[in-house]
């Protein structure tokens, strides 16, 4: 079993503190220093679902899925789309050619999704999304609520608890990061439905802190109520154990 990162900083974390190798004070004071993790609550206390906010490596997601920034042809591509098609191997390319055309080149339209299976991914499955090239707030936070609300409601038709995405059109389709966090973070808590865990595995620090920021606005709930402020000003709490 491999883990990312910041899943193996905290499962040891966790064995120190069981051996009361290190107080809890020392563990926050050692993890949130960098702050690479916070973990809430959804507002309306989904089914208990949790959302886990960190930085890390998608690929390496060991959940039911991982949501893949795709494009419309779903032959892969640049940045997210391009490091899951690397991962999964070859088979992923073979099935998403299969994969009927709405249109001519088109396989998946903007704010829709497909699913198709993981492969050498850790994960079970891909849910592929096209989120939107960002034109305005009007024109684009439509698109990529639905671009969320589409990959989970695969996940729910296919019974997947534990679901990971990127921070999709934040990258070369240019969507501002704060922005897309809240469209983000409200459309997940929107169709959230059956699905217990939705995992945010972004790409630096400056995107985590976004994610961080919206979900703090938005009254997600933070797990554990002692905080530390991290080094950008973020205040994130631990989870208790």
């Amino acid at each position: 079993m491999q883990l990312c990162s910041a899943h193996r900083k905290l499962l040891l974390f966790y064995c120190l503190l069981k051996l009361n190798a290190l107080s809890f004070d020392s563990i926050l004071d050692s993890w949130f220093v960098n702050a690479d993790m916070s973990i809430y609550t959804f507002p309306n206390n989904h089914h208990e679902s949790t959302l886990v906010l960190v930085q890390g490596d998608l690929t390496e997601f060991q959940g039911d899925a991982i949501v893949n920034a795709a494009n419309e042809r779903m032959l892969g591509g640049g940045g997210v789309d391009g490091a899951i098609h690397r991962a999964a191997g070859r088979e992923l390319y073979e099935e998403c050619l299969k994969v009927p055309e709405v249109e001519e080149g088109v396989r998946c339209p903007t704010g829709q999704a497909r699913i198709t299976k993981g492969y050498k991914l850790p994960a079970k499955y891909v849910i592929h999304t096209v989120g939107p090239i960002y034109e305005s707030d009007a024109e684009s936070a439509p698109l990529l609520a639905n671009a969320y609300k589409s990959s989970l409601q695969l996940a729910n038709e296919h019974n997947l608890k534990t679901v990971a995405f990127p921070a999709i059109s934040t990258g070369v389709f240019g969507y501002p990061k704060y922005k897309a966090a809240e469209v983000s973070l409200k459309a997940v808590a929107d169709a959230i439905g059956e699905v217990r865990e939705v995992h945010f595995i972004l790409f630096g620090s400056d995107m985590l802190a976004a994610y961080q920021k919206a979900a703090n606005s938005l009254l997600f709930t933070i797990i554990n109520a002692e905080s530390k402020c991290t080094k950008n000003g973020v205040c994130v709490t631990a989870q208790e154990f």
